[in-house]
């Protein structure tokens, strides 16, 4: 099953035709992807699954515990299925124990120009690029329990107004950035942005970006802390906070450049700058609950 386009045949050789397995232990060119001969990578997993995901066809990818080394020499490991409005779920066994890690650490490492539904794994080490990449127009992608562990940005996410991202539970720990929203709408429940790496204690990097127009981001029961920047909104984005906390940091909130922020009942505390900030015609609007 090397090929790019499996056959009818190959693909019912699989023990589950919805399932395509990969673990430490499979192998690329021996391996047909069922749980009896996986494959050792998720490129390899990704070349089959885009092949043959379809509207009718939703595939999974499942990827067992252990760290995987992927090859993104010539290119980010991208989830685009040939045929229009196929869907393909990578998921891991738990964000604790399923990792990934690149030879080519300054190459994004994932890239999703259609909707994907990616669970509980970490993405480790990209530090010249964004661990994940996501655009196109409709794209209603979901990440749930994903972490992003010392990479340049942990998610790069843009669309234009008909796009909406999903994140629950995410966190993004030591990034740069942990996550970029430009011209995007999402919607962030219980995620997690620690600036520094656990113990460091040392207000680093920033949480996230919000930017453009067509941005409409919805922060609710997040937490920021240890960041110089927790959250920023610019060219006229637009963010509601719906509870959540900004703790240990130097500034929480900046609105500029004709951005919006509303605030409703978050928690301030032990930050050495200024909780908030609107400059450059930046909006706050704030509502202790």
């Amino acid at each position: 099953m090397q090929a790019t386009s499996p056959t009818v045949t190959e693909w019912a050789a699989i023990s589950d035709p919805f399932i395509v397995y990969v673990t430490t232990t499979g192998n690329d060119i021996t391996g047909n992807g069922s749980s009896n001969a996986p494959y050792r990578t998720l490129k390899q997993a990704l070349v089959i699954t885009n092949a043959i995901a379809s509207v009718s066809t939703p595939v999974k990818i499942s990827v067992g515990p252990g760290i995987f080394i992927e090859d993104t020499s010539s290119g980010p490991l991208t989830v685009n299925p040939i045929n229009s409005g196929g869907l393909i779920n990578i998921v891991g066994t738990s964000s604790r124990t399923t990792m990934f890690m690149s030879l080519t650490p300054t190459q994004t490492f994932l890239y999703l120009p259609t909707t994907t539904r990616l669970e509980e794994f970490t993405i480790m080490g990209i530090t010249g690029a964004p661990a994940i990449g996501g655009d196109g127009a409709y794209n209603g992608s979901a990440f749930i329990n994903v972490v992003a562990w010392q990479c340049q940005q942990g998610f790069n996410l843009s669309g234009g107004v008909n796009t909406t991202y999903f994140l629950d539970g995410i966190s993004c720990c030591a990034c740069g950035v942990g996550a970029t929203l430009n011209n995007a709408q999402a919607l962030m429940y219980n995620c997690s942005f620690d600036g520094t790496l656990p113990g460091a204690d040392i207000p680093a990097n920033t949480g996230v970006v919000v930017t453009g127009a067509s941005s409409r981001v919805v922060s609710e029961s997040c937490a920021y802390l240890y960041c110089d920047l927790c959250f920023e909104v610019s060219q006229q984005g637009n963010t509601t906070f719906i509870g959540g906390s900004f703790l240990n940091s130097v500034t929480a909130v900046q609105a500029m450049s004709q951005a919006t922020c509303i605030v409703n009942g978050a928690t301030f505390y032990a930050n050495s700058g200024t909780n908030m900030i609107a400059q450059d015609l930046g909006h706050l609007f704030i509502n202790w609950l």
